[in-house]
């Protein structure tokens, strides 16, 4: 050991044992303080990492909580829109309908107040079916008052002319009151003779004629003592 320095000398041997003792001392306390700060910074990453991960996971959380807010935003939008529209359609349906009605309304009210007339058609056509019974007596009556109803009787007037049907136009064609007033068309013949089966077929296809062109709702034929017997009575109401 003779390579140690002061191997050989009492003082320095003591000196270096006293000194390498409390070296050894120091290197304890060193480790010692080393150990704990080891120990405290160990602690101190554990509980830096747990507050790390309770952070990333309450931002975790967060993020999720907003993500179901906007997609519950996002819902609630959608479903106000599609409400929103569903109504704007319902409305919109809506206003078609009373537009719809209110235009039918009107073209019934021009209708209902444009003066009654026969067209072309419905001329030739009555001409064509009364023509084959020509010579029947009739007399054609309007509405006193119904200025309306008056035009309409001077186009069967022409009618029966051109059917060469018999009426004398300063006697047979004429107005009348009746109570209440008597509405539409009606063709009318003697009650003894309907009522003994002799119904003239002229008066038959007269009401089957004015039926087909829409001009009286049915083939109702009328009956009337104080009409003529073998005469047709042909009345032009008020409008319907």
């Amino acid at each position: 050991m003779s390579i140690l320095p002061d191997w050989n000398s009492i003082e320095s041997t003591a000196r270096w044992s006293d000194g390498l003792f409390w070296a050894g001392i120091i290197a304890l306390v060193l480790l010692a303080a080393t150990e704990v700060a080891s120990h405290i910074y160990g602690s101190r990453s554990t509980s830096l990492v747990s507050e790390r991960e309770r952070v990333q996971l309450e931002a975790s959380k967060q993020a999720d909580r907003h993500h179901q807010t906007e997609t519950e935003r996002l819902i609630n939008e959608l479903s106000a829109a599609k409400s929103a529209m569903v109504s704007a359609q319902r409305d919109a349906a809506q206003a078609r309908t009373q537009s719809q009605a209110a235009e039918e309304s009107t073209d019934q009210a021009q209708a209902d107040a444009a003066p009654r007339a026969l067209s072309v058609e419905q001329k030739h056509y009555l001409i064509a079916a009364l023509s084959p019974f020509s010579g029947q007596k009739v007399s054609i009556t309007s509405i006193v008052g119904d200025a309306d109803g008056d035009r309409f009787k001077q186009d069967f007037v022409a009618v029966l002319k051109s059917a060469e049907w018999r009426f004398d136009e300063k006697k047979d064609v004429e107005q009348t009151t009746t109570i209440p007033p008597l509405i539409g068309v009606q063709v009318t013949v003697n009650e003894d003779e309907v009522r003994a089966g002799r119904v003239l077929q002229s008066a038959r296809v007269f009401v089957q004629a004015l039926h087909k062109l829409g001009i009286t709702k049915g083939n109702t034929l009328f009956v009337d003592n104080q009409v003529p017997v073998g005469m047709i009575k042909l009345t032009v109401g008020t409008m319907p």
